[in-house]
Formats: C-alpha cells, sequence, structure tokens
C-alpha cells in the first residue's frame, strides 16, 4: 500500500514576467521551488553568462497572459535547436522553446527562494 506521500504533487499555478511586465506568463507545474522537480543550470557560453535557471514545461501548459511569443525579439545561435526569447524593452531574457516545449527561465517567477531549487547540471557546453 502506498502513502500519501507517494502521490505526485499537486500542480500549481505559477507567473512570471520580464523585468518591466511587458510579457506575462503562467503555467501549471508541480512544486519545484521547494526541490521536487530538477532547474536545470546550462553550462552553455549564453546559459552562463545570463544566468538562466530553466524549467522545461510542455507548451500546451504555457500561457501568455501579457505579450505574445512573437513580440519577443528572438535570438538564435549555434545548432539552432534552442530559440531563446527576450523582451525588446528590458532584455530579459523569459523562455527557450524547442521542439513542443517551453523552458521558462525560473529567475522571472518572482517569490522563488533560488536556494531552495534542486539545480540539475546541463553540459550545454558539450552538448549543444
Amino acid at each position: 500500500m502506498s502513502s500519501q506521500t507517494d502521490a505526485p504533487a499537486e500542480p500549481k499555478q505559477y507567473s512570471g514576467a520580464c523585468h518591466c511586465g511587458k510579457f506575462k506568463y503562467t503555467f501549471p507545474h508541480a512544486p519545484f521551488e521547494n526541490g521536487e522537480a530538477d532547474v536545470f543550470s546550462c553550462n552553455c557560453s549564453l546559459c552562463t553568462a545570463k544566468g538562466l535557471l530553466l524549467l522545461r514545461i510542455p507548451a500546451k501548459d504555457f500561457t501568455f497572459t501579457a505579450g505574445t511569443l512573437d513580440e519577443l525579439t528572438r535570438y538564435e545561435w549555434n545548432t539552432g535547436k534552442y530559440l531563446h526569447h527576450f523582451c525588446p524593452v528590458c532584455g530579459t531574457e523569459a523562455v527557450l522553446t524547442y521542439d513542443e516545449m517551453v523552458t521558462v527561465n525560473v529567475r522571472t517567477v518572482p517569490g522563488l527562494d533560488l536556494e531552495k531549487l534542486k539545480l540539475k547540471k546541463f553540459d550545454g557546453a558539450n552538448l549543444l
């Protein structure tokens, strides 16, 4: 018999935004701010320079509540697999897109205690 602690955590609704607030978004996800889900720390030159901490979610679960993906400035480099999208006003990188996934920069989700995140290293320097 399984205990209640074995049950998957109920999704929470998260919201985030770029620095100036022109672009806002929401997404449901199992709690990740308490170490229950992986947040990726990529060592590629771009993620390192920007200090990105990344959470992958299905694109179908991601919704802009202000602004649109097409209004963000897009930066594509190296293999072009990952498309980086940032605010043309304040420069904040909010999301990356690839395949059917959106990768959220969790630093744009207010109120998170970054010390409690479960960071998983991603070797983008050698894999991208």
